[in-house]
């Protein structure tokens, strides 16, 4: 919240040549620098315009109202998943062609450079030493280019997972910004902690492996013809026999996998609830003495929680145990039915096909499944964050509609103007929270409106701000509005950027604030005057502090019209 702080740190990467993004050259300062020293935030590099939140944000939010408008028009639901393709398929695309020659080309040239490198060492061989020379030479090519390619590739893919994981967050920022009290009361604290923390870190897995879903096919299907030519038909039965170990087995438990999972994020937020509950009231607690029942309950959601994980786990040990055993299998029986037909078996045989069906594991027995795995999850968790994204929202006077408008320039004579305005807080409500409401608050005039408990005054304000829709009548606001609350917010920070919240620092401004909202002689009993960290909520400040201070944020920003 300080802006007055900002590192800069230029990120080599913008400048960096060819040859040093190759190799990742431009990156050795900052491991010389971790070699000296630890890192600190100072020492990490500038974000690159492409990634930066807000850019990535506006893509997203962009092709996801696309996407709502067209889901109108269609009379269906809105896709997320089909907005997040717009914005970042075709870079996600070309990933995925790149590695299609990495594990098609490169990988599967390797085994037949490396079996006509071993003939030249047979008795009665035909290969030349410049041939032997040449095969050497292109299997040490074809490893370099797929050293390069595979690193490449998968940090590309990596980098995409990172900007959509960024992207949905920024949505999710955004949407928290215009819910509806309604949509409030419907999300709870830790669903939002399990969607910031949880379900968008699929998204950096997905990416990694789910281009294996496509390239897996064809790689087998070249990779069984190239074993064909060398042992005939005793290579359809050792394909068979890997692709019987791995591809029925993982998709089946790839169903499993997203149950779990759904299960997992549900418990996860009832937990974190329970949690978030219980730290918001521990000074209850505490002086109740409640601590024993809280705590059995806490054991209780957790345990409930727990059970899931471990079935999870359960089926992620069973997928990996299929990595051991796979490939050396379907090599035994290929090698033993060739032998039964009454072939010989030689060296280049055994060694390209090892290296073949090595290839086929981690196709089958590693990617495939993590793709098959991640994919369940990622559908899961995008599932939830689209009936988050769903959500209602409060019908901003800022933006305007027939109901409610605002204007800067041409209505700022008028203040704030409600005529016969009516509201309820939801549509199901039988009887009307504001019923025709008439109001007329002149630029520049103090209003203060008054009334019994439960009469309406915040229910009033919260229509001026938007956050109450209006059912019926019209409303003007003429200018801009500041807010405070009747409850004060604080941030974990000093008492300076608390003020100032993120506006720059103007010190002539933030003096006069100061004194008009009598901060002075606080600032003068505090340790270290407005450098001062309140701590959690201004835990470490009286409530008449909080609230001059809340104050006094609100008189720092220019606006026409304050609320209180």
């Amino acid at each position: 919240m300080d802006s007055s702080k900002k590192l800069t740190n230029a990120n080599p990467r913008a400048t960096a040549n060819p040859i040093s993004v190759l190799v990742f050259w431009w990156i050795k300062d900052l491991f010389w620098k971790g070699y000296d020293k630890d890192l600190d935030v100072e020492d990490l590099y500038d974000i690159l315009p492409n990634d930066r939140s807000e850019m990535l944000g506006d893509d997203l939010e962009k092709y996801w109202n696309l996407e709502i408008s067209s889901a109108k028009e269609k009379n269906r639901k809105p896709w997320l998943l089909r907005a997040i393709l717009k914005a970042f398929g075709r870079l996600y695309i070309f990933t995925g062609l790149i590695q299609l020659i990495l594990f098609v080309v490169f990988r599967v040239a390797q085994p037949i450079f490396l079996g006509k490198f071993i003939i030249f060492f047979n008795k009665n061989t035909a290969v030349t030493r410049d041939e032997a020379y040449m095969y050497a030479g292109a299997l040490i090519c074809t490893a370099l280019f797929s050293i390069f390619l595979a690193h490449h590739s998968f940090l590309a893919c990596q980098k995409i997972g990172m900007r959509i994981r960024i992207a949905c967050c920024s949505v999710i920022y955004r949407k928290i910004l215009r819910l509806s009290k309604s949509a409030q009361g419907k999300t709870a604290a830790g669903q939002i902690v399990n969607l910031l923390s949880n379900d968008v870190n699929r998204f950096d897995s997905v990416t990694m492996w789910l281009h294996f879903v496509w390239i897996m096919p064809i790689q087998t299907v070249v990779v069984t013809y190239f074993i064909w030519e060398a042992v005939g038909w005793s290579a359809l039965i050792g394909v068979l026999a890997i692709f019987l170990q791995t591809v029925p087995v993982q998709s089946y438990l790839s169903k499993l996998t997203s149950k779990l999972r759904l299960n997992i994020a549900t418990r996860t937020d009832e937990r974190v609830r329970l949690m978030s509950e219980i730290i918001s009231g521990i000074k209850v607690i505490k002086m109740y003495a409640w601590e024993r029942p809280f705590e059995k309950m806490v054991q209780l959601a957790r345990r409930h929680e727990i059970k899931v994980v471990t079935s999870a786990s359960y089926l992620r040990g069973l997928y990996l145990s299929t990595m051991v055993f796979s490939e050396r299998t379907s090599l035994f029986i290929t090698l033993l039915s060739y032998s039964l037909m009454g072939h010989h078996i030689s060296a280049d045989k055994v060694f390209a096909m090892a290296q073949f069906y090595n290839i086929l594991q981690l196709a089958m027995a590693i990617y495939y499944p993590q793709a098959v795995q991640f994919a369940a999850e990622t559908k899961v968790s995008i599932k939830r964050l689209e009936d988050f994204l769903l959500l209602e929202e409060m019908q901003s006077v800022y933006h305007g509609n027939n109901k409610a408008t605002i204007n800067h320039e041409q209505d700022q004579k008028l203040g704030v103007t409600i005529t016969n305005g009516s509201a309820k807080w939801t549509s199901n409500s039988i009887v009307d929270t504001l019923t025709h409401i008439n109001l007329w608050v002149k630029p520049g005039k103090l209003c203060a409106v008054i009334g019994p408990v439960g009469s309406g005054k915040s229910s009033l304000l919260q229509a001026v701000l938007g956050e109450l829709p209006l059912s019926d009548g019209s409303l003007i606001v003429g200018g801009d509005v500041s807010y405070s609350s009747q409850e004060p917010w604080l941030f974990v920070g000093t008492v300076r950027q608390n003020i100032l919240f993120g506006q720059p620092y103007n010190p002539e401004r933030y003096k006069e604030v100061i004194q008009v909202c009598a901060l002075k002689r606080d600032l003068e009993l505090f340790p270290h005057g407005d450098k001062t960290i309140v701590g959690e909520r201004g835990v470490s400040l009286s409530g008449g502090q909080r609230a001059r201070i809340n104050l006094a944020r609100v008189k720092l920003r220019p606006k026409e019209h304050t609320r209180n």
